[in-house]
């Protein structure tokens, strides 16, 4: 599957995200794609309906990630997931991104979350990683 779309409107102004494989696309559906995309484009611009890239987003997250896993709150989120067995939020972050309906830099709000047994995994890399410093 070269493109996929999902639409997001539990909190909020809805939004999509969508993933894009171009190298995917056959020869034969790349002209009739573009066209397609553009116009979805165009009117999301013209509605006000934010279009976000998947990879894009993951970039966006993966580079806070190691200062939001450190933090204090994400010891309270992974003790008390560790607890209850369920997942629990961490904190929202607010993220800058392309929106490619506007084709205007703006922000998102993505809650991050830490399911039960993250606490374990972390003490155990940190374990690895000291383990790797003395030899």
């Amino acid at each position: 599957m070269f493109f996929k779309i999902k639409r997001k409107d539990e909190w909020g102004k809805p939004y999509y995200i969508f993933e894009l494989n171009e190298e995917l696309i056959p020869e034969k559906e790349k002209q009739p794609f573009n066209k397609a995309w553009n116009i979805m484009k165009s009117i999301s611009g013209k509605t006000g309906i934010k279009i976000f890239d998947s990879a894009e987003i993951m970039d966006a997250v993966q580079a806070k990630m190691k200062e939001i896993m450190e933090s204090e709150d994400a010891a309270r989120a992974m003790a008390k997931a560790d607890e209850t067995g369920e997942l629990t939020l961490v904190r929202d972050i607010k993220i800058s991104l392309f929106d490619h309906g506007t084709g205007r830099v703006t922000g998102l709000t993505l809650g991050v979350s830490v399911p039960a047994g993250v606490s374990n995994m972390m003490s155990a890399r940190a374990e690895d990683r000291n383990e790797n410093e003395r030899t």
